[in-house]
């Protein structure tokens, strides 16, 4: 996808409101494990890139945060999380529809 679509995609509403404060350096070192790591899914709202755990839920409002070995409750800027959550889908599976399995797990058994 192109600079400008991810652009694009940072003006829709869902981007506006964000759950945590932007931390400069946690961006520069999700950043830097983005470059060099991949994502392992470890349950519906985690996932393992590197030595450490983000959360993966709530995207893009609460998305990517430091879960593991410290939780801060720190995001990076929202095209590092667009570049994320595309990165996530492409290690995955090529994108699972995290809501869709949220949906699944919480739907009522008969």
């Amino acid at each position: 996808m192109s600079k400008f679509k991810d652009f694009l995609r940072m003006c829709l509403p869902d981007y506006w409101l964000q759950s945590n404060p932007y931390n400069k350096d946690w961006d520069a070192l999700l950043n830097r494990l983005l470059d060099t790591e991949d994502f392992v899914l470890k349950d519906i709202y985690t996932a393992r890139i590197g030595g450490g755990v983000v959360w993966i839920s709530n995207h893009p409002y609460a998305s990517f945060s430091p879960y593991y070995p410290v939780r801060m409750d720190v995001r990076p800027k929202r095209i590092t999380m667009v570049r994320a959550k595309r990165k996530l889908d492409a290690d995955t599976n090529s994108g699972i529809n995290m809501k869709a399995v949220e949906r699944a797990f919480n739907r009522k058994r008969i």
